[in-house]
Order: C-alpha cells, then structure tokens, then sequence
C-alpha cells in the first residue's frame, strides 16, 4: 500500500501529526497492530498558553485540603489496548 505523507507538514514540528500517524498505523502496519488508542498531554501544559486557564486544582466539600491533579484525555478504547488482560470482561463469566 502507498502512502501520501506530506514531508513539509510531517517532519516540519518534532512529532508526526495524528492524522499521518493514523495513515501510517491502519495501512503500513495494519498486520502488525491489532489495536492502538490516543492519550493527550496533561492539561497543565496548556496553563498558560490558552487565555482564561491559570490553574487546575482538585477538592472535595469538607475542603480541607487541595491538589494539582494530572488530568489527561484518552480515547474510548484505551484500557482495552493498555491493560486488557487486568480487567475482569463481564460478558466472559
């Protein structure tokens, strides 16, 4: 299978954009892979780079106590392509 990577866009930045990677995963070595899911930077590398975000803080009712907490996004699939074989499969009982 061929594949059109745009060099200018793909090696231009230190990472290879999602949607390169994504062609490169489901073609090249779509019989290498079974499975692969996405997880972004932790949102406090962003403070400060977005207007209106200065902090993320965590705390519960009582307050008695704050946190930084390291909050991420990850696709819907992730445990399954991570730490499949450590979670119990309900419909496998």
């Amino acid at each position: 299978m061929d594949l059109e990577i745009d060099n200018s866009v793909a090696f231009s930045k230190s990472y290879l954009p999602v949607k390169e990677l994504e062609l490169i995963l489901d073609g090249i070595l779509k019989d290498e892979i079974e499975s692969y899911s996405w997880m972004t930077l932790d949102i406090n590398d962003f403070i400060g780079s977005r207007k209106g975000f200065k902090d993320v803080k965590v705390t519960h009712i009582g307050k008695l106590y704050n946190d930084s907490p390291r909050i991420v996004a990850v696709s819907p699939n992730f445990l399954n392509t991570t730490f499949s074989d450590d979670f119990l499969i309900i419909n496998s009982r």
